[in-house]
């Protein structure tokens, strides 16, 4: 072992940016019993992050040390940018004055994304002035392809307790499997073919259907006032070998949410209060083991989080 007294491990990550939709909506019903509707959405992506990943002596390791190695840092900073279009089409049928039900279909977004990224990696020696490099100024890299999302199925339905509130529920099904990668030959040459069939068989072995369900309610406390409460699960995405590659990890959520209204005349207001519970997994780096043919692989430290986030909203509006 090069250093008996091991090395300190240590990544950050800061991410901005996110994803802003544009939409186009309309809607009609036909004889107030059946309501029709249609969305055509314009998203566009920007999102920037930088990861730091450092190596340095742990405590144990001499000064001076026959590699000359004091620290170690590789830093990337990535900008995706990128626009694309979607449609979403929905029904809602009025069984009769009590109870409704729904159905919605959601295409997949079909993206066109540029990825710019700038890496970095800079050695510190140790007092002997043995080794130091740094190449931070290597050339940045862009990387243009197309992306489609999965698509989605939603079916819901509403039961209208007259003046005492309403119960809804929703059920909804994503084939995370279907997303799709379709690469550039300006990109990859004569193979870009097969290096994109390589990345949508990945994904169709990593990646596998999801059900997601949501149960909530509202009820009229009295003229004015409601009080509402309501329940989401969102289900795990992975394979059983996908969950393996990214040490067990899992997009299983759920959610519990709570909040009130007041109802005036002309003036209304809500407070929502949504609290998440779900976990995750962070690794410095990964190693690919495909070509190892007998002994026991390193282990890649990881990071667990129990996540419990809890999200505030405040609607306030006016009717004219």
């Amino acid at each position: 072992m090069p250093f008996q007294g091991g090395v300190n491990q240590m990544k950050s990550v800061q991410e901005n940016g996110g994803i802003n939709e544009y939409t186009i909506s309309l809607g009609g019903n036909y004889k107030e019993k059946l309501m029709l509707g249609i969305t055509i959405g314009i998203p566009t992506i920007n999102y920037y992050r930088t990861t730091t990943y450092t190596e340095s002596l742990a405590d144990g390791n001499n000064a001076t040390n026959p590699y000359g190695f004091s620290s170690f840092t590789y830093n990337q900073d990535l900008n995706i940018t990128g626009g694309g279009i979607n449609a979403k089409i929905g029904a809602i049928y009025k069984v009769n004055d009590m109870f409704r039900i729904g159905a919605a279909f959601h295409s997949p977004t079909y993206y066109s994304i540029t990825d710019i990224s700038r890496p970095g990696i800079s050695v510190q020696g140790d007092s002997s002035g043995v080794l130091s490099v740094d190449n931070g100024g290597i050339q940045q890299g862009q990387f243009n392809y197309n992306m489609t999302t999965p698509w989605k199925g939603v079916l819901s339905a509403t039961i209208l307790l007259n003046n005492l509130g309403f119960i809804t529920a929703d059920y909804e099904f994503v084939d995370y499997s279907s997303m799709r990668y379709q690469y550039l030959p300006d990109e990859f040459g004569n193979s870009y073919q097969a290096e994109q069939n390589a990345m949508n068989q990945a994904i169709k072995k990593t990646y596998q259907p999801a059900s997601n369900f949501r149960l909530g309610g509202e009820a009229r406390i009295s003229k004015y006032f409601m009080a509402r409460a309501g329940f989401g699960y969102y289900g795990n995405a992975y394979t059983p070998y996908g969950q393996s590659t990214v040490t067990s990890y899992t997009t299983e959520r759920i959610d519990l949410s709570a909040g009130i209204g007041f109802r005036f005349n002309r003036f209304f207001t809500d407070l929502g209060l949504v609290h998440s519970m779900y976990q995750g997994y962070e690794q410095p780096y990964s190693i690919d083991y495909s070509g190892v043919v007998s002994g026991s692989p390193a282990t890649v430290p990881t990071a667990k989080t129990n996540y419990n986030i809890n999200n505030i909203a405040l609607t306030m509006g006016v009717k004219f």
